[in-house]
C-alpha cells in the first residue's frame, strides 16, 4: 500500500477512514493556488456546476 499527504476538508475526519490519520494545520491554513481544466464538450452535471461551487470565474 502506498503512503500520501493530502489536504483534505475537516469533515472527511468522521469518515473512519482505515489506517488513515487526520492531523489538524496549526496556525493559519496556507493559501495554495487551485488549478482547474477540463474538456468543454464534457457536459458532466459536476463538471458544469464545478465553477459555481469552487467560486471560480466562469470560463
Amino acid at each position: 500500500m502506498g503512503a500520501g499527504v493530502s489536504l483534505l476538508p475537516h469533515s472527511l475526519a468522521a469518515a473512519g477512514f482505515s489506517g488513515v490519520t487526520f492531523l489538524d494545520i496549526i496556525g493559519d491554513a496556507p493559501d495554495i493556488e487551485l488549478v482547474v481544466k477540463w474538456n468543454p464538450n464534457n457536459q458532466s452535471a459536476a463538471l458544469v456546476n464545478a465553477p459555481k461551487r469552487l467560486k471560480l470565474p466562469e470560463p
